[in-house]
């Protein structure tokens, strides 16, 4: 399995740069990390953050109902049943692109051992996440 999922591409994808703007779930159990990266994000014309979930059942609710192109997901969400989430988020939005975030270096092992393509350490800075965003919003 893997975690990087690539986008579908949709029809409506038009606005003056020829594509929407990717829309970004984030999810993360500390409210105000995940308010500090809306925030972050929220000048971004081709970003538009159009939920955030701080636990993983509302996460896969919202990526059910909101089909997000790319989900920011907390790494400890999943702590030792990461394939599972995966498994679980892939069934409820197949087209979603799941970026991890990581606490420890460490954590990536098991990441990488679930099939997750794509993750980041919870402390980058904004130009890194910006541009893993980006890259992965495109497939």
């Amino acid at each position: 399995m893997s975690g990087v999922r690539p986008t579908a591409p949709s029809a409506n994808r038009d606005d003056d740069a020829g594509m929407q703007p990717c829309r970004l779930l984030i999810a993360d159990g500390d409210s105000d990390a995940a308010h500090a990266i809306e925030s972050l994000l929220q000048f971004e014309a081709d970003i538009e953050v159009i939920g955030v979930a701080s636990t993983l059942e509302e996460t896969i609710e919202r990526a059910a109902e909101t089909l997000p192109d790319v989900l920011l997901l907390d790494g400890q969400f999943a702590r030792g049943g990461l394939e599972r989430a995966l498994t679980r988020l892939d069934a409820v939005a197949p087209a979603t692109t799941v970026l991890l975030l990581l606490v420890h270096h460490g954590d990536a092992v098991e990441a990488t051992e679930a099939g997750v393509g794509a993750w980041l350490m919870k402390d980058a800075g904004r130009d890194e996440i910006l541009g893993a965003i980006r890259r992965h919003a495109t497939g």
